[in-house]
């Protein structure tokens, strides 16, 4: 294992303790010491065989020499008969004790050891970047190798290992091998990129870009839509779409893959910028490019019909969008996560298009997986959005305390990538998760940040948290104040706004108005959301006789209110919206049974509702039935208690507290936890005090027998 721990106060090693370890070595003979370097180098443990291959001593001499740091208790002999020292700064005394040049001899041997020994090349690399010298080529070949070879599973280590060779070649004077220095910025920009290292993976990327010869044009446009992907997570919208404009100008014809990447990437970005009409022609433009069966051919196709899907003008848009997903979803089902773990930041283009097309559980399941092999891979850059997406799919579908957790989830791991434009988008998770919980303060607080924060041009993210503060206020009774702010994000045209979001905003502004008493208004939204849901599917459709049904009941037409709600909740269940259901079948249809005098029929659609509700997490609206049901004289439950039977217990956990129970019962402690599932321990504190008051237990041990064997998923 390589040290990474300088002996001095600077990081928090005493100056007395410092000095005190290296006087424990300089009293010994320099045998002694050349010994103690090389278990040193060898690692956390060290064996007789590796203490002499590194020490470069013969047996006796070395065997003397571990005895004589045996008897001064400076390493230890374990069980297994192997040496170690009694301290990692023990260790790194003897380590950093040695001069430069001892230390450069010894990690040679120990690489030239290794290697006889039939290692591979990424047990070796340490010993290699550390004992290489300028032009070794025979290196500079190794460590390529190593970096390419954990590129998928620790890509920080990789874009140590490019580095160290890019050093080695640099420093050369030999200049005759252009292209390994080419493939070498290539791996280090990937690995910097795949670590979350954003801003240096955009320079080497351009830098790339400046050098990569023009003639054949397939790795120019790779580095350039990398580029473009990265620009996109830094909220660089325009730059981003300046480039790949100009790449794709400059492709000459015959690279049909090529252009599909480039015409694939150019739609996402517009729609990004809210140029809608641009994002449909080329998302359809990128379909019709997109033939090829490869997973990657798959991908790309995936990406534009999510676009095509939020900016189709037609029908026949939607379903052509629709009907590219089947063959995605059956090509990465059938990928191993080695094959996906270098493509993770596509999948989140196929979880767009999932979104868009109502297919949530797939959303769900694919951000999962993603999420496990990008934590596993060390792709910290993609957690972010990887979870709003899913925090999104756990909305619609009504499961809004997973949806929480994904957006808290988020806003951490973006706030400690330090990238502004991943945490304006975990905010508006936030955002729209905590307007339907009830959290109506921290929901503004969240969209207010959100709007503070954003520096894109055009704040995609932003704007829709501006909307979703605005549904706050309308919640919290301030209706005039938040159609104000709604109409302030999105503006009085709807032209660039995504076709598939317009049904949901439209039906929103007619309840606003309802609650204002301005029913002209409200019918005038009500008539634009049906004029929307004829380019979008069943969700469309739901919030279009939604919004009728809100106007209706406020004209006093009980009946016709109840009809258009239950229409809306046949489609919204036919899409497993559950909260969308409750609002529509059984919360609208129980104010209106019960405007229409049919009492007891009001009273089982409220019951209904409660149940969805308190199931879902959405306490705002379950106070709301809570009220209607109090109108209506009903027996009430204490507020609060379970819903159903199935609300308590294991049950009432959501995705990722499940997750951190099972690994607390498994014995790991809060930070292993953290570092497990790329939170801090302050989070795992936080999801734990909420477990256990879902459990009713007070300790770790509770806890575990609660869970049961740990052995088995929750």
């Amino acid at each position: 294992m390589p040290l990474a721990l300088p002996l001095d106060t600077a990081n928090g090693v005493p100056t007395a303790v410092a000095g005190a370890l290296r006087n424990e070595f300089v009293r010994l003979p320099a045998e002694v010491r050349q010994v103690a370097l090389a278990a040193a180098v060898a690692g956390e443990s060290c064996s007789l065989q590796q203490a002499i291959d590194i020490g470069g001593l013969d047996e006796q001499q070395t065997v003397r020499a571990m005895e004589e740091l045996e008897r001064n208790d400076l390493i230890r002999l374990r069980e297994s008969g192997q040496f170690a020292f009694r301290h990692p700064l023990v260790r790194a005394a003897a380590y950093l004790g040695a001069t430069e040049q001892a230390r450069v001899q010894a990690h040679r041997r120990a690489a030239a050891a290794a290697e006889r020994r039939g290692w591979q090349v990424v047990e070796r690399a340490h010993h290699i970047e550390r004992s290489a010298q300028p032009g070794d080529y025979a290196a500079i070949a190794a460590l390529t190798e190593a970096a390419a070879q954990v590129l998928d599973r620790a890509p920080a280590i990789a874009a140590d290992w490019a580095a160290s060779a890019l050093r080695l070649l640099a420093d050369s004077e030999d200049n005759t091998h252009p292209e390994r220095r080419l493939e070498l910025l290539t791996h280090r920009a990937t690995a910097l990129f795949m670590s979350g290292q954003l801003t240096a993976s955009r320079g080497i990327l351009h830098q790339l870009r400046r050098e990569l010869p023009a003639d054949p044009p397939v790795q120019r446009v790779a580095v350039a839509v990398a580029c473009a992907r990265v620009e996109r997570l830094l909220g660089l919208y325009d730059e981003a779409y300046a480039m790949m404009r100009q790449t794709l100008d400059g492709l000459q014809p015959g690279y049909p893959d090529e252009e599909a990447s480039l015409t694939c990437e150019i739609a996402t970005l517009c729609l990004l910028r809210s140029e809608v009409e641009q994002a449909r022609e080329w998302a359809i433009r990128g379909l019709a490019l997109t033939t090829g069966s490869t997973l990657a051919a798959r991908l790309h196709a995936a990406a534009a019909a999510g676009v095509l899907a939020c900016a189709g003008k037609t029908a026949d848009d939607v379903e052509h969008a629709a009907s590219v997903l089947p063959s995605v979803v059956a090509a990465i089902d059938a990928a191993a996560d080695e094959e996906l773990a270098l493509r993770l930041g596509a999948i989140t283009g196929v979880v767009r298009a999932e979104l868009a097309l109502e297919r949530f559980d797939d959303a769900i399941r694919h951000s999962a997986r993603a999420l496990a092999i990008a934590r596993r891979t060390g792709q910290r850059q993609l957690v972010p959005n990887l979870l709003v997406d899913k925090s999104e799919a756990h909305y619609w579908r009504g499961q809004l305390d997973d949806a929480f957790s994904c957006a808290e989830d988020a806003a951490e791991m973006a706030h400690l990538l330090g990238v502004g434009e991943l945490q304006v988008a975990a905010s508006t998770a936030l955002c729209r998760a905590a307007v339907v919980r009830g959290q109506l303060d921290a929901a503004i607080e969240a969209a207010n940040w959100s709007v503070r924060a954003s520096r894109a041009p055009d704040p995609y993210y932003a704007r829709e948290a501006l909307v979703q503060g605005g549904y706050a206020r309308i919640v919290a009774g301030q209706p005039e104040r938040g159609v104000q702010e709604i109409l302030a994000a999105v503006g009085e045209g709807v032209r660039h706004l995504p076709a598939s979001y317009r049904p949901w905003l439209f039906e929103l502004l007619a309840y606003a108005e309802v609650r204002r008493h301005r029913l002209d208004e409200a019918q005038r939204w009500a008539d634009a959301a049906t004029e929307a849901a004829a380019v979008c599917r069943r969700r469309g459709a739901g919030f279009a006789a939604l919004a009728h049904a809100h106007v209706l009941l406020g004209r006093g037409e009980s009946a016709a209110a109840a009809t258009a709600a239950l229409s809306a909740a046949g489609d919204f269940a036919a899409v497993q919206m559950q909260i969308s259901v409750g609002r529509a079948q059984l919360l609208l249809a129980g104010e209106a049974l019960a405007r229409a005098g049919d009492r007891d029929g009001a009273l089982a659609a409220l019951g209904m509702a409660k149940d969805l509700f308190a199931r879902g997490g959405a306490q705002q609206l379950l106070a709301e039935v809570v009220d209607a049901q109090r109108r209506l004289g009903a027996r009430m439950r204490r507020a609060g208690g379970p819903a159903h039977p199935g609300n308590a217990g294991l049950d009432s956990l959501t995705t990722r507290e499940r997750e951190i129970a099972s690994l607390i019962a498994r014995g790991y402690s809060n930070k292993q936890v953290a570092e497990r599932i790329f939170v801090s321990p302050k989070t795992v504190e936080s999801h734990l005090s909420r477990i256990y008051a879902k459990l009713g237990v007070t300790s770790r041990t509770a806890l575990a027998l609660t869970v049961g064997n740990p052995d088995d998923p929750l």
